[in-house]
Order: C-alpha cells, then sequence, then structure tokens
C-alpha cells in the first residue's frame, strides 16, 4: 500500500470528524467523552496477532482518529465561538 493512501485516509477521518463536529452542534458531552474513552481504548490496545498487517493498522488508526478528534473537538467548537449550523 502507498503512503499517500495512509495520509489520505487519516485526513479524510480528521475532515469527516470536523465536519460533523461544524454541522450537529445538539449532541450531548457525555457521547464526546465516550468516543474519547474509545479512542483511548483503540489506541492504548495491543495488536491483534492474527490481524496484523497494513490494512489493519489504517483502518484502527483512521477510527482511532475519528474518535478522538470528534470526541476532544467539541471543547474546542464551544471555546472558539465557532459559528454552527443547526
Amino acid at each position: 500500500m502507498n503512503n499517500s493512501v495512509v495520509v489520505i485516509s487519516y485526513l479524510v477521518s480528521m475532515v469527516v470528524a470536523v465536519f460533523l463536529l461544524w454541522r450537529f452542534s445538539h449532541i450531548r458531552w457525555y457521547w464526546h467523552a465516550l468516543a474519547v474513552a474509545v479512542a483511548l481504548g483503540l489506541g492504548l490496545m495491543p495488536p491483534l496477532a492474527q490481524e496484523a498487517g497494513r490494512n489493519y493498522d489504517v483502518a484502527l488508526g483512521s477510527a482511532f482518529l475519528f474518535l478522538l478528534v470528534w470526541g476532544a473537538g467539541e471543547p474546542l467548537f464551544k471555546v472558539l465561538h465557532l459559528p454552527r449550523h443547526f
């Protein structure tokens, strides 16, 4: 797999997370806290031996980035007072 595919998949997961933060502002805070907890759980778990491979790593990394950006990005949107749409 080409390195550009990895970078593009990570960027897409981050852009989707930021778009969802911008578009949907009515989500409760505990969903964001749960997303950060799940992201940390995914990031800290040891790799599965039978699933070892680059595709697995990219999928897990994309899920980790999406959950972490979506979960931890909510306070930044509130602090920076970015406009939201309903």
